[in-house]
């Protein structure tokens, strides 16, 4: 019989590893849960190694954009809340327009459920909804509130929107102003300075120190550009390897946090992805042990990761959760303090809810903020490097007129 490898959590909350034997996924799922076991990986034992991240697909199962998976998530609330079965309820969902890799993830869901896995199962064994969603879900099932479970998870995914739609939305106009900037620096370069060039060549004397450097530049780029080339894929190859690399990316995490400006923006941001995902997980059923662990999951910070994993192991001791966050030295004091407020008041879940609107707006603002002083200096620095080119450029033809007079 085949065996499998699974990852699954004990009703303390701990997370246990091992070997089952069973003969399909869905068989050990069940068998994992009939032993008080919440499963959260199972593995077919004798798959070969991990690839390494040079042998990965890039095209592999990846996780569903938050866009796709928030139209879902509420649609499919509504037809579970109206009492239509699940496997009816996904066919119906499939008949609405939607991106075509939502559609397949839809119709193998559907698959999964027919063979007799519960929904949970059957987004886990997708691979693309992620462990927090097939928590939640799972959650949802085991206390007969999957409607409800369902309507929170579109919730969170469109608060989850909103907030990253309403920094791309302010960020678009500085963008526009970098890259038009860049586009006029490289028409300058490209095309008006070689056709002056030859010019100063042929009168026998110097272009202007601006336009002398920029030549320099292109001439050595034309000359070693294919070894240029190599050091920049050799960089990019080398930040993508540190990027997998846990030790190298927490260092580089934890310095990003330390940044005058900039590491206060990403704490408090990170801050309020903390607090939604914990007080969903935890508004869903989820215990407080594999909450904390998801959320370390799905932090986009690998120090606030940790934070959170070593706070499990506090609260596993018996700490209070707002203690054992503090002890890392990562999280706010002021999300620390409501935190420990619900915690005493027994009033968690609401006082998450709100940890995030007060850090959400406080982000919101904070960029206001900075793209209000932003835009006008980049408009300031943009044209004085474009307009001093342009004057450089414009004094070496009347430089050029002075010596054909001559």
């Amino acid at each position: 019989m085949p065996r499998y490898r699974y990852r699954a959590y004990d009703q303390a909350g701990a997370l246990k590893s091992g070997e089952i034997e069973g003969t399909s996924d869905a068989g050990v799922l069940n068998q994992l849960r009939s032993t008080g076991l919440l499963p959260v990986e199972t593995a077919l034992q004798g798959g070969g190694r991990e690839l390494r991240w040079w042998e990965r697909d890039l095209f592999a199962a990846r996780a569903l954009p938050n866009g796709s998976l928030a139209l879902f998530t509420r649609e499919l609330a509504t037809l579970v809340e109206a009492g239509i079965p699940l496997d009816e309820a996904l066919r119906m969902v499939m008949l609405h327009p939607m991106a075509g890799r939502l559609r397949a993830t839809t119709q193998e869901t559907l698959e999964h459920v027919l063979e007799g896995a519960s929904l949970s199962d059957a987004m886990q064994r997708t691979g693309r909804f992620g462990d927090l969603y097939c928590s939640v879900v799972r959650a949802g099932e085991s206390g007969g509130k999957l409607a409800d479970v369902l309507r929170q998870l579109a919730s969170f995914l469109e608060r989850s929107m909103e907030t990253g739609g309403r920094i791309r939305s302010a960020l678009v106009y500085p963008a526009i102003l970098v890259l038009m900037a860049v586009g006029a620096l490289i028409l300058i370069v490209t095309v008006l300075l070689p056709t002056i060039a030859p010019i100063f060549k042929d009168a026998g004397t110097e272009p202007p120190f601006i336009l002398q450097r920029l030549l320099e530049a292109e001439t050595f780029v034309s000359e070693h550009w294919l070894i240029l080339g190599l050091l920049l894929a050799a960089a990019a190859a080398g930040l993508v390897a540190a990027a997998q690399n846990p030790q190298a990316r927490a260092s580089a995490h934890r310095l990003l946090l330390r940044l005058p400006v900039f590491g206060r923006m990403v704490t408090m941001a990170e801050s309020a992805r903390v607090a939604r995902t914990l007080g969903s997980l935890l508004g869903s059923g989820v215990p407080m042990l594999p909450a904390l662990r998801i959320a370390a999951g799905t932090a986009g910070n690998a120090a606030v990761a940790a934070g959170l994993t070593a706070a499990a192991e506090e609260v596993k001791e018996g700490r209070m959760l707002a203690d054992a966050l503090r002890k890392n030295g990562v999280f706010p004091i002021l999300m620390l303090r409501l935190i420990a407020v619900g915690e005493e008041t027994g009033r968690l879940e609401p006082m998450l809810a709100h940890v995030e609107k007060i850090f959400d707006s406080l982000v919101q603002r904070w960029v206001e903020r900075m793209l209000t002083l932003l835009t006008p200096a980049l408009t300031i620095v943009m044209g004085v490097m474009v307009g001093g080119l342009i004057m450089s450029v414009m004094r070496a033809i009347l430089s050029i007129n002075e010596l054909a007079l001559k």
